[in-house]
């Protein structure tokens, strides 16, 4: 099986706040926990003054502790 997907992403509006940092991540993931076929995908949409910590937080965690809660 071939699996394509395609992501975009764009900073936020903000009048007068020249050089705003993109919050948003995301993650694909094929073969979920060793499951063929199986995929796992994550979009996390950034806010406020820790927006991206956050984000990238969630992106780097939340696909490891899923694949312990389900095998």
């Amino acid at each position: 099986m071939i699996i394509s997907y395609g992501t975009r992403t764009k900073i936020g509006v903000q009048p007068y706040k020249h050089g705003k940092v993109n919050q948003d991540s995301y993650f694909a993931l094929n073969d979920f926990c060793g499951i063929n076929d199986l995929s796992f995908f994550g979009v996390m949409d950034g806010h406020g003054i820790n927006g991206k910590q956050v984000s990238e937080f969630v992106k780097n965690q939340l696909p490891c502790n899923n694949c312990i809660s389900y095998v």
